[in-house]
């Protein structure tokens, strides 16, 4: 019984745990519902501002459009009428000259029409001082052109005489030069011929050197060949000379072991009676038997 008891608390225990639990979840998410609705509700209120502020900077820009072509129609207006004045001045400042020009043009033909009686007279004055004066120089100018004719006709005789010393000195001048350029030639072919025999000289010197050198290396290459064969000779003898050393030092080697086996004495002895190297006599009467 007391355990079936202690399985129905437990079991009543972990219901109200559960109840508790999604009390808790319904008013986690009450909660959540009311923080997102006084989100949107933020977010509403902020784009209306934002809304606001727009249509607020669309008035002012209109506003300032408006002022804007008010002054740029003020400007134009104003332009329009300095332009007027402008013009108003110049037409006045046209006519002014023009009428000046006019009045100007008016006094010189007035003065004209008054100096052209003037002027006649003058020019009959003039035209008979130069009547008088023509008259009156023609005898000194006919003598005046006798004169230059006189003095041309020296002048082309003069002339006349220079072309023909100038023509005498170009013919010179000419048989002078054909002298000389037959003399340079003849030069220039001395020289050529001589410098052909240098050329013929240089190169058979040249060829000499070579031959001359040729030999010397054919001498050199043949003194060569001699120490190459004296110093092969040289390194036969030595290696001779090495192998008899060898056989000689073979032979004492062998030599001095042949001597130290002689020296050292046998363990057994022949004769055991004898003492410190000494022979004992051998009692036998032919020796020579044994």
């Amino acid at each position: 019984m007391k355990s079936r008891d202690g399985k129905s608390q437990r079991r009543e225990d972990k219901k109200r745990e559960e109840k508790r639990r999604e009390e808790k979840r319904r008013e986690e998410q009450s909660r959540g519902e009311e923080k997102r609705r006084e989100e949107k509700r933020r977010e509403e209120r902020r784009s209306e501002k934002r809304r606001e502020e727009r249509r607020s900077e669309k008035r002012r820009e209109e506003r300032r459009s408006k002022k804007i072509k008010e002054d740029q129609r003020r400007s134009k207006k104003i332009k329009e009428d300095q332009r007027r004045s402008k013009k108003i001045k110049e037409d006045q400042r046209r006519s002014k000259k023009i009428d000046q020009r006019k009045s100007i043009k008016e006094d010189q033909r007035r003065s004209i029409k008054e100096d052209r009686p003037k002027k006649k007279d003058q020019r009959r004055s003039t035209k008979e001082e130069r009547s008088k004066k023509i008259k009156e120089d023609r005898p000194k100018k006919i003598d005046q052109r006798r004169s230059i004719k006189e003095d041309r006709s020296k002048k082309i005789d003069q002339r006349r005489s220079i072309k023909e010393d100038r023509s005498k000195k170009i013919d010179q001048r000419r048989s002078t030069k054909e002298e000389r350029s037959k003399k340079i030639k003849e030069d220039r072919s001395k020289k050529i011929d001589q410098r052909r025999s240098i050329k013929e000289d240089r190169s058979k010197k040249i060829d000499q050197r070579r031959s001359i050198k040729e030999d010397r290396s054919k001498k050199i290459n043949q003194r060569r060949s001699i120490k190459e064969d004296r110093s092969k000779k040289i390194d036969q003898r030595r290696s001779i000379k090495e192998d008899q050393s060898k056989n000689i030092d073979q032979r004492r080697s062998i030599k001095e072991d042949q001597r130290r086996s002689k020296k050292i004495k046998p363990q057994k002895k022949d004769d055991p009676g004898a003492r410190k190297s000494r022979k004992v006599a051998k009692h036998c009467v032919f020796p020579d038997s044994v």
